[in-house]
């Protein structure tokens, strides 16, 4: 995964959590979360884990 876009729905005065999407559109998962921590900050697999599984 190249990279994640960030989008803002609005819902009345309200702004809703962001949501995440990969390069297609489709929702990011964890095991994406992990493999671009993996790839992109040469993380181990288990390490890239952790912090997804910290964050959420």
């Amino acid at each position: 995964m190249s990279s994640l876009l960030m989008t803002r729905h609005r819902q009345g005065d309200l702004c809703s959590l962001c949501c995440v999407t990969g390069p297609k559109g489709n929702p990011v998962t964890k095991q994406d979360l992990t493999d671009h921590l993996y790839e992109t900050l040469g993380l181990s697999k288990v390490e890239a884990k952790i912090v997804v599984d910290l964050f959420f």
